[in-house]
């Protein structure tokens, strides 16, 4: 019995992993979009809009370093940053 039971949470870590991949694409995705759509609003400011988007990027790299969403959320970052410089 216990033979048996070895590959089936095997498998539920490898699932959990890529569900959590998934979820951080997810993640990274909406606050990027929501982002774009609140900047559109004429009171919106970047600079709490930053902060927030820091702190998520902070939250999902304690678990989940090096996860390849985190550096398109960096680099979403960078390009407003260098579009509010630019006006």
């Amino acid at each position: 019995m216990g033979a048996a039971i070895a590959p089936r949470i095997s498998e539920t870590l490898v699932f959990s992993e890529n569900a959590m991949a998934d979820t951080i694409e997810a993640i990274v995705d909406r606050a990027i979009e929501h982002t774009r759509t609140i900047l559109e609003s004429a009171r919106a400011e970047w600079r709490v809009a930053r902060k927030g988007l820091e702190t998520i990027h902070d939250n999902l790299a304690a678990g989940a370093p090096g996860h390849p969403a985190l550096d398109r959320l960096k680099a979403f970052i960078a390009d407003q940053d260098r579009a509010r410089r630019e006006h």
